[in-house]
């Protein structure tokens, strides 16, 4: 399983489940069959499978390893079908039930939650922590293939704040990969370290790595070693050299994700301004920073929404008119009940049987005016009744919004979502579209987006739509189709830079919480 992952999927896909004698073996076949699955790379569609091993492994909690190992995947599951904050809960429930000497187990659940605080959570130091726990258990174990990947992912997490550690972990990643004969993990490793000096100013030491690897002479690297090695080389005043390399990159991959056409972007950008063509540089500059906005950008419209939230506008203006009219009426019978007192008191100093017919006057038009209040009334109702219908039919709107992702989402080989996503292309006159959307979502949830852009002018429209969709519980799933992500995980990274760039002190959901 661990070392030939595809091997033990074929094996596991030809037993007959049904075919087993107990209800143990077949707990395991699912435990096996969702494990071997996701260690090679196929996207879960559903946790029918793990879910039948876990309530059985909880019926049996004395089989701890596979009870720890059936919450490890059950987690890892509901991170695939985009529900973050459910595999973290199911990672915390498999450190609970591990062995405190199972260290290959805690290890995986520390290294799983580390990746999951990473992608959707905000980066306030808990990814590092897990990082460092998880390669402390790999140690205990001698596990060095899991050592390498937590040393790689802890430099990349270190080069923002502690460039010195980023600098000494990618080493010892490079010496750990050169001892195991791993040339995939030594080759991002050494790019990532790369980058460390590109970014530190340190452009000799880059080029050292740069020419290390191309010694390598390997078939296939990185894909952000061409750019790298393109922005080094401009920097050292080789134009030519560097964009050799950035032609060599484009050859080579297909860049369709729009942070890989960002960073080939920023190269040629740093090629055009170490050739003195500094409008190019500023050109490429201004179109990299629109290629950024175009990240939150959705084609197309929503005139049912559109229709539907104009319709709901014009009846809450119609309800504050009835109240406008309620409360007058009220006042004209409060003074006309002033009124009828003072004239019963008149009427009876004066005449009793002139008192009768003015009082039989009053009781009329007392009478005439409370089937006015009732025909009021009666038309609060049916007005109440309607904007509870069209708040009912806006909602339905919302829910096949998110059914419609799902499908997309799941579809097989995600034609649907290619498809989706073919259609996503930002256009600065279809922003309007979404304003019913946001004025819905601001008017259910304590004005979210009306303080959310007054506290914080930087956001942009795409933002505050990724606010608008997080608010209404869209999944990372549903949100990457709409905003034309390749994974569930680049929503949450989009969430979390969202919080950073409102300086947050938690995580965008927590924040929109509050409002809920």
């Amino acid at each position: 399983m661990r070392d030939c992952p595809d091997s033990s999927l074929s094996i596991v896909e030809g037993l007959c489940r049904d075919s087993l004698a107990t209800e143990g073996d077949r707990a395991y076949h699912d435990l096996l069959l969702t494990q071997a699955r996701y260690r090679c790379y196929v996207t879960a569609t559903s946790d029918s499978d793990i879910n039948r091993a876990l309530a059985y492994y909880r019926a049996h909690p004395k089989e701890r390893e596979k009870l720890t190992r059936a919450n490890i995947y059950k987690g890892a599951v509901m991170d695939e079908l985009g529900f973050p904050d459910s595999a973290m809960r199911y990672y915390k429930q498999a450190e609970a039930v591990a062995d405190p000497t199972d260290y290959f187990n805690l290890g995986y659940i520390k290294m799983r939650m580390g990746t999951l605080y990473r992608d959707h959570y905000s980066m306030d130091g808990n990814e590092t922590e897990k990082y460092e726990q998880a390669l402390n258990c790999f140690q205990q174990t001698d596990n060095k293939p899991y050592q390498l990947k937590c040393l790689i992912n802890l430099g990349c997490l270190y080069r923002i704040k502690f460039p010195h550690r980023a600098d000494s972990t990618f080493h010892e990643a490079m010496k750990l990969a050169i001892d195991l004969g791993d040339t995939s993990n030594l080759s991002i490793a050494a790019t990532d370290l790369a980058q460390l000096y590109y970014h530190n100013k340190l452009h000799s030491k880059a080029r050292g790595i740069i020419h290390y690897l191309m010694k390598m002479g390997m078939e296939r690297y990185p894909v952000n070693f061409y750019p790298t090695a393109a922005s080094v080389y401009a920097c050292l005043g080789m134009v030519d050299s560097a964009e050799l390399f950035l032609q060599r990159g484009q050859s080579v991959y297909q860049i369709n994700d729009i942070l890989d056409k960002m960073t080939y972007m920023e190269s040629a950008g740093m090629i055009a301004l170490a050739r003195g063509d500094k409008r190019s540089h500023e050109l490429i500059a201004s179109r990299c920073r629109h290629l950024a906005d175009s990240l939150h950008s959705l084609k197309g419209t929503l005139k049912i929404i559109q229709a539907e939230t104009s319709f709901d506008k014009m009846s809450l203006d119609e309800n504050r008119h009835i109240s406008d009219v309620l409360k007058r009426t009220l006042i004209a019978l409060t003074l006309l009940v002033t009124l009828i007192i003072l004239s019963i008191l008149l009427l009876h100093r004066r005449r009793k049987h002139r008192m009768a017919t003015l009082l039989s006057e009053l009781e009329q038009e007392s009478e005439t005016q409370l089937i006015k209040l009732n025909n009021l009334q009666r038309t609060i109702e049916r007005h109440n009744n309607l904007n509870s219908n069209v708040k009912e039919f806006f909602n339905s709107q919302i829910l096949m919004m998110q059914q419609v992702a799902d499908e997309c989402y799941h579809s097989p080989n995600n034609t649907l979502a290619k498809s989706i996503k073919n259609l996503v292309k930002y256009d600065s006159n279809n922003s309007a579209q979404w304003l019913p959307l946001l004025d819905w979502v601001d008017s259910e949830y304590g004005h979210i987006i009306k303080i959310s852009k007054e506290n914080h002018p930087q956001l942009n429209d795409k933002e505050l739509l990724m606010i608008a969709l997080t608010a209404l519980d869209f999944s990372c799933a549903q949100i990457a189709i709409f905003f034309g992500f390749d994974q569930a995980t680049s929503a949450g990274a989009a969430r979390t830079r969202i919080a950073r760039k409102m300086n947050l002190n938690t995580t965008l959901t927590k924040y929109i919480e509050q409002f809920k």
